[in-house]
């Protein structure tokens, strides 16, 4: 930021690294089809983390620059069509990362629902192997009766 007291620039400041961090994270998730098949869990959640922890510093950063904005701090017109411009674009990146975060969502469900579809085969699998055990006496019987 710059330590500037202008608040026209501070929110401009603002706008662009919330545009830089969206476009990061829209980047980013073009790859997350990918990165869930090859079940790359561990990386996709600390990178999300940082997303998270990033996403929350601006929040908190907008509330008080937002709040400082309205109270009447003088902008050039200029100024504020700049903002308004900048406000515009970050909205439309945010829509953008609302539809690619809905559909990642579905994909990780879908996902999530092949996963149990193949733990429950396993454990069908598993029940049938503990029926046709051999006895306890070692025989090598089968135990017809479990």
């Amino acid at each position: 930021m710059g330590g500037t007291t202008d608040i026209g620039a501070r929110i401009t400041d603002y706008f662009e690294r919330q545009i830089a961090l969206y476009t990061e994270m829209l980047h980013a998730y073009e790859t997350l089809p990918a990165e869930l098949e090859k079940e790359n869990l561990e990386i996709l959640s600390a990178q999300q983390s940082a997303f998270t922890q990033r996403l929350t510093q601006l929040d908190e950063e907008f509330h008080l620059l937002n709040r400082e904005w309205r109270n009447g701090a003088a902008a050039s017109p200029q100024r504020a069509h700049q903002v308004r411009a900048l406000a515009d674009q970050a909205r439309d990146l945010a829509k953008q990362l609302e539809k690619i975060s809905r559909k990642a969502s579905q994909q990780a469900r879908e996902r999530m629902g092949e996963v149990k579809l193949a733990l429950d085969a396993l454990r069908r699998g598993q029940r049938a192997v503990k029926q046709y055990r051999v006895d306890e006496d070692g025989a090598g019987h089968v135990d017809r009766k479990a």
